[in-house]
């Protein structure tokens, strides 16, 4: 029925055609609404309202079909923006991670080398103050480890006898430099020095005789010449 309908509509332009010069002419509708209506065995009027309410329902499903589309297509949209962000965001995130990650490993090189030489300088300085050092430093560097073990005052009292002990013997050490390199005078050396004396011989000690000290019982000493006349007087030197 509703085939035949559409068949007996499209005969008369001037219902659907905007173009048709008789589209203008209500009469001429009309007319072909009768006719319509003859050749099918219904009334025109009814034809008219019938095609009326399936255009109208025709055009409503097309406008909800457009806005369906509209919304489908926005929310379409808005899915592949909310997507797209997304993406860019975890891009963002990847890119943020990998950056932190270069820097991280920047850093731990960093750390890495700066430990490296401080290592090396501190070895090399190891190594040049224990070339430097002698086993005096070595023994005063073990005594000192030693000591700071110790309270405060034993501390204290070993840095007292120590620094003693050191300073008398740079004291005794001054000293034998300074006798070395500064004698004392001849003279005053000469007087400290005693020798000892040897006990005059008798002729020695005769001859310091004084005359005074000769008593009457003692003989004189006899010249050589007068020997033979011990009875005589001695000569006098004239004589002689």
């Amino acid at each position: 029925m509703d085939k035949m309908l559409l068949e007996k509509i499209r005969e008369y332009e001037c219902l659907y055609n905007l173009q048709s010069p008789e589209y203008r002419y209500a009469n001429a509708r009309q007319t072909a609404w009768e006719n319509i209506g003859k050749d099918l065995k219904i009334s025109a009027v009814l034809i008219y309202f019938e095609v009326r309410r399936c255009f109208s329902n025709a055009r409503s499903r097309r406008r909800e079909g457009k806005k369906s589309g509209m919304a489908s297509k926005k929310n379409s949209s808005q899915g592949y923006q909310a997507m797209k962000t997304a993406e860019q965001a975890k891009r963002k995130e990847t890119l943020n991670t990998r950056a932190h990650q270069m820097v991280q490993i920047l850093k731990d090189s960093s750390s890495l080398r700066k430990r490296t030489y401080e290592y090396q300088t501190t070895g090399t300085n190891i190594s040049a103050i224990n070339n430097c050092l002698d086993e005096t430093d070595m023994f005063f560097l073990s005594i000192s480890q030693m000591t700071k073990q110790l309270p405060k005052l034993v501390q204290a009292q070993i840095k007292l006898q120590m620094s003693n002990a050191v300073l008398a013997a740079e004291v005794d050490a001054q000293k034998s430099t300074y006798v070395t390199h500064y004698p004392q005078p001849f003279s005053r050396s000469f007087q400290q020095q005693s020798y000892p004396t040897a006990a005059p011989s008798p002729q020695v000690s005769l001859l310091m005789t004084s005359p005074s000290s000769y008593s009457s019982n003692t003989r004189p000493m006899t010249s050589p010449f007068n020997c033979s006349n011990e009875g005589q007087e001695r000569p006098t030197l004239l004589e002689l």
